[in-house]
This record gives C-alpha cells, structure tokens and sequence, in this order.
C-alpha cells in the first residue's frame, strides 16, 4: 500500500472527533511506517487537584468499582449512563470529617479517586480516499488506522477486548472513498474525574 494513500489530515481530524481528551494529533510517514503523535487536554492545577467526583464516560454494564477515595454509589451488575455519578467526593453528613470541614467553614467534598470497570463498545471509524493502490489499498489503509484509533481507545481507558472486534466495510461516494469501522467489546475504566464547581 503506498503511503501517498493515506491521508494525515483525514487521520488527524479522525482522532480528534473520536478521542475527547486529544487537543492534537499529527500524522507522520516514515517509508512503511505510519506514526502517530498526540497531545492530552489537561486540566488546570487548581482544577486537577481540587475536589470532585468520578463519572461515567460512556454508557456500560458495571464490572467492578475499586474506591480509593470517597464512596462508590454503583454495584457490579448495574448499567450506567454517560455522565451518571460512579464514585461521590461528597462526605457523608454526619461523619466527622463532614462536621470538621463544615466546622472551619469548608465544603463537605474530598477528591473522589479509583476506578470503575465495565464492560462497554467502542466504533473507532476510518475514511480513506480510493487511489492509485485502488479499493484493496484505500480498504487496508482505513483499517490500518482504525484498529490503531482502537488500540488507542483501549490504552488509554486501561481497557481488555473481550473477543475479536467486528469490522465493517463501506464504499462511499460512487466508490471513491472507502469507510472501515472497527467495533470493540471491552472491559474499560469508564470513570472521569469531574471537579466540584460552587
């Protein structure tokens, strides 16, 4: 497949649609290889260490909660939504430390911390113009990119496929542009810190 068949824009803006937490991404050739480079958003100091809970990501069946810091409020075995509340900051009122922070006129929250595994999918799609290396280049190309966006999705959310990905092939536009998705079933750490704003 030659490299001239992939296209880095098309790449780059593919990762940045699919990975929230992607502020850059650049794709570089060098001869057969392909390599990726990113950038992570990162939260402000104040932001990244004050207090907060753990929320889900995405949408998942709960596998297992480890609680590091404040307390779960889901189970194994319950299905969670995007954005639902896994592991409160909040102290509970009545502890003593709810009264010792309350007392020196603090709010009552700590830094939620641990993880929240569940069992989840993931589409990670790839667009590839057909060119001279034809449908079967511009086909390998897409899904090249795609298996990497996956590999990548299941890195960075400390995730373990369960079973072989489904793949799905589309020719789009009279068959000048050739679509892969790549659809995992995985067991990820779906949690993600949301700080307390007052």
């Amino acid at each position: 497949m030659p490299a001239a068949s992939l296209d880095a824009q098309d790449v780059q803006r593919h990762l940045l649609l699919s990975l929230d937490d992607l502020v850059w991404a650049a794709l570089e050739l060098r001869g057969t290889r392909a390599v990726i480079r990113v950038a992570e958003r990162r939260l402000p100091d104040m932001v990244a260490h004050g207090p907060g809970h753990i929320v889900a990501q995405t949408d998942g069946g709960i596998e297992r909660v480890s609680v590091l810091n404040g307390f779960a409020v889901v189970e194994p075995g319950e299905t969670v939504r995007a954005g639902q509340l896994l592991i409160s900051g909040q102290l509970a009122p009545g502890s003593e430390e709810f009264q010792a922070k309350t007392a020196r006129g603090e709010m009552p929250y700590v830094r939620a911390a641990g993880s929240v595994f569940a069992h989840v999918w993931h589409e990670s799609t790839a667009e590839v113009v057909v060119g001279d290396a034809g449908v079967e280049g511009a086909t390998a190309a897409a899904l090249a990119v795609a298996r990497a966006l996956a590999e990548e999705w299941l890195s960075a959310r400390r995730a373990e496929a369960v079973g072989e990905p489904a793949v799905q092939v589309e020719e789009l536009a009279d068959g000048g542009v050739v679509r892969v998705t790549v659809l995992v079933q995985a067991v990820a750490d779906i949690g993600e810190f949301r700080p307390v704003t007052w």
